[in-house]
């Protein structure tokens, strides 16, 4: 296995700075093509290969992840690789994974949201960065966010310090991500950087363009600081819309200034297909509706009743128990 190595001159690219200094354990790059995201999570990657750690590469679709493109996945920066590694990245077809191509040391793995259930159980030692590319490229795939949980639960259950990379060109307003993490990109503008903290300690800061354990005050107890999202009431999952909203160099994000201070309407509306929280602030002064990701039969205990007009449907509670409909 030999691939011809190549000089690159390095190209300007995305400065990480401010939004590595979030902190946050997903970090996520939205912005047009050409602007250096992907060169520049792919030298942290180096980086973190250099310093004797390893890395999964990550996309929506299967069909993405085939031999041929792994292999080609760092060739715009062999230079780098040779400078940092003293060998090229290239991918090994009998070990299915990315290798040090002078050494044959393995480095890295590559796999897709497709994925999601064969590979769990399988462990992923020694794993530094987790670089999910293009996530919003292609079309969705059903119960889409389902499968990010469960795949990033997978990934990273052997290592306790994993950052995780998201990045974009394409930005769907309305898609799983967003909708769960909390996100309103028609609200944000270019150099913005957004942070939202879930209750069981997931954190996600997004730019427009803790290496600790979390552990709940309250119980002493960890939580995992990847995957937050059981969908249980009595956590008050995101599907109930429980993300807190710090105003740390976020601006005009829905709820940010008032949201400790809302007050819920305890009824949700149902219609189209989607549910709609309804709240107003606690002066009385502000009125907000948003979508919330909830189920028909996971509706959350706090709201005692549906509004809707599509009455074939069969409101419930998460234990069974009917949500009146009017």
């Amino acid at each position: 296995m030999s691939r011809k190595k190549k000089t690159q001159l390095v190209p300007h690219y995305q400065d990480f700075t401010r939004l590595d200094a979030t902190g946050t354990v997903i970090r996520v790059l939205i912005g047009g093509r050409d602007i250096g995201k992907t060169w520049g999570i792919r030298s942290k990657i180096i980086d973190a290969v250099a310093s004797g750690r390893r890395f999964i590469y990550v996309r929506k679709n299967h069909g993405m992840i085939v031999v041929n493109k792994n292999r080609s996945l760092f060739v715009k920066q062999d230079k780098e690789c040779i400078e940092k590694l003293g060998s090229v990245i290239d991918f090994s077809k009998s070990e299915m994974a990315f290798v040090k191509q002078e050494t044959g040391e393995v480095i890295g793995w590559a796999t897709s949201l497709q994925d999601a259930y064969q590979i769990k159980g399988t462990e992923f030692p020694g794993t530094k960065i987790i670089f999910y590319d293009e996530f919003l490229d292609d079309a969705p795939i059903v119960n889409e966010f389902a499968a990010f949980q469960r795949l990033i639960g997978t990934l990273t259950k052997s290592c306790d310090d994993i950052v995780i990379y998201m990045a974009t060109n394409t930005v769907t307003r309305d898609n799983a991500y967003f909708r769960n993490f909390g996100f309103d990109v028609a609200k944000m503008r270019p150099g913005d950087i957004a942070v939202v903290n879930h209750v069981l300690g997931a954190t996600v800061a997004m730019e427009y363009c803790r290496s600790s354990v979390f552990i709940e005050p309250e119980t002493g107890l960890a939580k995992n600081r990847y995957v937050g999202f059981d969908h249980s009431d009595e956590t008050r999952m995101i599907m109930f819309g429980e993300w807190t909203h710090p105003p740390i160099e976020t601006r005009e994000i829905d709820g940010i200034t008032w949201a400790s201070s809302r007050i819920v309407i305890p009824a949700l509306v149902y219609l189209a297909g989607k549910f709609y929280e309804l709240s107003i602030a606690s002066s009385g002064q502000v009125a907000f509706v948003r979508i919330i990701n909830s189920q028909i039969d996971r509706i959350g205990f706090q709201f005692h009743r549906v509004i809707t007009s599509e009455f074939h449907n069969t409101f419930k509670h998460p234990d069974g128990s009917i949500v009146p409909k009017y």
